[in-house]
């Protein structure tokens, strides 16, 4: 196969002194229990006041429903009414695996099943589900082994269909193509940064068609998502950190000869978008807002990387002490520009004296940095929900890009020293003050918004009736 660079101009955007602004925050309405420092910041004393660490914090969402059992880790998909959960595989886990949930009552969730493959048992960001074929699949993080499930006779159990060796790959991330023929997966650690794709036009047959590693100059591959005619890829990069130097943001390439099955793949890197105010780049999220395109981009990092000390250096350069989700118009795949940074008051670099002393969950990515974002309807985008770890599960107002505004979040109590072993948190810290969200998805059918946390597992929270009232534009 043969690969490809086509021409194209970085875009460059960071925050300095004075540059910054977090969005407006959320008007909470009747029964919230609300945050009592800086937007996103869970204070000490909410921390370690008797008792106040162990309820939630809200504003206009309310907890229906939950599945913790033993924790969750880095990765949620859903198919119907069936949800999938990634768990840490940890030595004292009971049950291993990706649990399998029963979502169809809200308020009386069920736990029908865990897959305890060799895959399944730490697939870390490689779940995918297509709706439209029926199928989950995984692979074993930082490993070559790959695995497709049925989900078409009963999804509460789903059945091995095929499976396959990816030899030389770490697999890390992964995703479907829109028409579900093709699986696309991310590694980087360990071996060269690359993004392969695997045929699963026959699930019971899976074979790898193609694989890319970009050249230096674009930078190291973190997670990635398509776009809706499967003939581009956003591919993440995970620049800023020490340990992986390279630059952060996101580069789109056009996959068209993946699409087409067509001999001697190439990949062209179209467009590139670098910044200096965030780091460990996570995944581009493609959306349109008022009918143009754009794609919603997480950190999950703060600028150099995990950590207190590089926080404070951040800080005493005037960036953001924490990672965030920034919105970017892809209108032009050349040029992508930055129209707006969801930074919360956590974020902001005035603030920096406020919140670096937090006593955070030292698991080396938390804080209140942002992990995975989702929208209502990608097709015309309105809401925006987004994790941001210790901040806890935010909801946005998208419709004006350029202006976006909090309008709810929900803050999952803390577990202390609870054993959870399935959790992304376990023997991070022997006190846990706080817990780590990490992925949303909206059910607007069911007026909810289903995620996960690391140390409360699988969540369902519904929007209060005040907040379906005062936004009724919105829903």
């Amino acid at each position: 196969m043969c690969f490809a660079l086509a021409s194209s101009l970085d875009g460059q955007a960071g925050v300095g002194p004075g540059g910054a602004s977090s969005v407006p925050k959320a008007r909470c309405g009747p029964g919230s229990r609300t945050e009592s420092g800086l937007q996103g910041q869970t204070t000490a004393a909410e921390r370690f006041s008797a008792g106040a660490s162990k309820q939630a914090y809200n504003c206009n969402l309310d907890l229906v429903g939950q599945a913790q059992e033993q924790g969750a880790n880095w990765d949620m998909v859903i198919f119907d009414a069936c949800v999938y959960v990634a768990t840490a595989n940890g030595a004292q886990q009971q049950r291993r695996g990706t649990m399998v949930v029963d979502a169809s009552d809200s308020r009386r969730l069920k736990v029908t099943a865990y897959l305890d493959s060799n895959v399944m048992s730490q697939p870390n960001e490689t779940l995918a589900v297509h709706a439209g074929r029926k199928l989950l699949a995984g692979a074993r993080l930082n490993g070559e082994e790959f695995e497709v499930y049925d989900l078409s006779v009963d999804c509460r159990h789903p059945v091995l269909k095929g499976s396959l060796k990816l030899s030389g790959i770490a697999a890390h991330a992964g995703v479907f193509a829109p028409d579900g023929r093709t699986y696309y997966g991310t590694s980087y650690t360990n071996v060269p940064p690359t993004v392969y794709a695997v045929d699963v036009s026959d699930p019971s047959k899976p074979r790898e068609i193609a694989r890319w590693t970009p050249p230096k100059n674009v930078g190291v591959t973190h997670h990635l998502s398509i776009s809706e005619d499967g003939t581009k890829a956003y591919v993440g990069l995970i620049g800023n950190d020490p340990k992986r130097p390279g630059s952060n943001g996101f580069t789109t390439v056009d996959i068209s000869d993946v699409q087409s099955r067509r001999p001697n793949v190439e990949f062209r890197v179209l467009g590139r978008l670098v910044w200096d105010d965030g780091a460990g780049g996570q995944v581009p999220l493609p959306l349109t807002i008022n009918g143009r395109p754009h794609v919603i981009f997480t950190d999950v990092t703060g600028p150099g990387g995990p950590g207190r000390n590089v926080s404070a250096a951040a800080c005493a350069q005037g960036m953001p002490p924490h990672g965030f989700a920034r919105i970017i118009d892809i209108s032009d795949v050349q040029n992508p520009k930055i129209v707006a940074r969801l930074m919360l008051e956590v974020h902001n670099p005035a603030n920096c004296a406020k919140v670096l002393n937090d006593p955070l969950n030292e698991s080396g990515y938390a804080g209140y940095s942002s992990t995975f974002c989702a929208a209502d309807n990608p097709r015309a985008a309105k809401l925006l929900a987004c994790a941001y770890y210790e901040g806890g599960l935010r909801l946005f107002d998208i419709r004006d890009p350029f202006r976006p505004r909090e309008i709810a979040y929900y803050k999952p109590p803390a577990r202390g020293k609870d054993l959870l072993p399935g959790s992304g948190l376990a023997g991070m810290n022997a006190e846990r003050t706080a817990d780590a969200v990490i992925l949303p998805h909206f059910r607007l059918d069911r007026g909810e918004i289903w995620f996960i946390s690391q140390d409360n597992g699988f969540q369902i929270v519904r929007f209060t009736d005040w907040l379906k009232t005062t936004e009724k534009d919105l829903f």
